[in-house]
């Protein structure tokens, strides 16, 4: 009987050690958002252009049980016109 009740007992304890293990070993997460003007220009060496739109996306950082960072994933959404400065070509 006594050796039930110790059995019962280690059972209990492995599975409460590792239910608060699992919980104080949780990942966790938060997301960045973010929406941003496209705007600027480079040299084609023959012409310059201008660059102009806007973009848009998040990205989620998983984080361990100790807080360091463990995964990464973004999406980004862009509508970009680039703009040749000396015939007024868009692309």
């Amino acid at each position: 009987m006594n050796r039930i009740l110790l059995i019962t007992a280690l059972a209990g304890a492995v599975t409460l050690a590792a239910a608060s293990g699992a919980v104080a070993g949780a990942r966790t997460s938060e997301t960045f958002e973010f929406s941003d003007p496209l705007e600027g220009g480079f040299d084609c060496g023959s012409f310059t252009a201008t660059i102009s739109g806007h973009d848009k996306g998040h990205v989620r950082t998983w984080f361990d049980g100790e807080g360091n960072p463990i995964m990464q994933v973004g999406h980004i959404q862009a509508t970009e016109i680039d703009t040749n400065d000396s015939t007024g070509a868009t692309i």
